[in-house]
């Protein structure tokens, strides 16, 4: 069986105006994978490519760490841990800024909501854009975005889930250049061509997608453009192809059986979800399950065992 534990931000401190970038310091990221290596036993990226389907099968309790985003704090804090642990990660990377030099809309999403309260996000989109959620949908936000308050995780769910691109991105963008140059933003977030080189020389490196958009949202022509650029790209810079690909948000909604077949026939041989769970030996290796390293053991929300 694997146990799959996943980051995004890693940081020294995540003080902002509106706390909305969650993550672990450095020092959070070392104490959580000592304590993980004492229950686990951690597998390199290229072990379980090779040897998905045993790992998969075995009674034995395997664990493997991913990292989404393609943050370069996630190199420059997080990678000198794994080395000095003799641990390996695979590291899920976007190819936006690579081939625009711009910032995803995600990201900046991220960070006008540091510097912007949520009620006054909300009230903004209700008024400019009179997007509201069905009683399912509050449902679906609460359990998609479980670390937010609901006004935060009402906020998140309209704007990924409710407004078109042309719209999310409007929006973004118009705000987002009120606060920050995009132009200063882009190179200290995201890796460096050298740090992406490394990672792939290292069979550490993964896609994330071009953009970072839903896929299960988007047109199937959509889809395969979404993921092909990021393998071109890639190959381009880094001179290797991802084997394995994080499907951005990865519910079920934004990543259904198709996003995961049109990633299998691009040449994907491993698909990573955000939905919570072991994987064994009926876990289909295009849609693995994976938990937030807050649920597992060391995280904040830790409360129990998962077998």
């Amino acid at each position: 069986m694997l146990v799959v534990s996943n980051y995004h931000y890693i940081r020294p401190h995540f003080e902002a105006p509106y706390p909305s970038i969650f993550g672990v310091t450095p020092e959070q990221f070392e104490a959580q994978l000592l304590q993980l290596k004492s229950e686990f036993v951690a597998i390199t990226p290229q072990q379980f490519v090779s040897h998905y389907q045993q790992i998969l099968a075995d009674s034995q309790r395997y664990l493997l760490i991913t990292f989404d985003d393609g943050l370069r704090e996630q190199y420059e804090y997080a990678l000198p841990i794994l080395d000095a642990l003799e641990m390996e990660a695979l590291f899920f990377a976007n190819s936006l800024y690579y081939e625009q030099q711009k910032v995803s809309t995600v990201h900046k999403l991220h960070l006008i909501r540091s510097q912007i309260a949520s009620s006054m996000l909300l009230h903004q989109l209700k008024d400019d854009f009179d997007l509201h959620l069905t009683e399912k949908e509050k449902e679906s936000a609460l359990a998609t975005y479980v670390y937010d308050t609901t006004e935060a995780a009402t906020v998140k769910y309209l704007l990924n889930f409710k407004m078109d691109f042309v719209q999310q991105e409007h929006f973004a963008n118009q705000i987002f250049d009120l606060y920050f140059q995009e132009e200063l933003v882009g190179p200290e977030l995201y890796f460096t061509e050298k740090q992406l080189t490394d990672l792939a020389q290292r069979d550490c490196l993964g896609s994330h997608s071009h953009s970072h958009y839903p896929l299960g949202l988007l047109s199937p022509e959509a889809i395969h453009s979404e993921i092909e650029k990021t393998l071109l790209i890639f190959e381009t810079i880094t001179n290797h192809r991802p084997m394995a690909i994080s499907f951005p948000y990865g519910t079920y909604e934004a990543a259904p059986e198709l996003v995961s077949t049109i990633a299998m026939q691009r040449g994907h041989s491993l698909g990573f979800m955000a939905t919570r769970g072991i994987n064994d030996q009926f876990t289909n290796p295009m849609r693995l399950n994976r938990f937030d390293c807050n649920d597992l053991p060391g995280g904040k929300n830790y409360t129990k065992k998962l077998w």
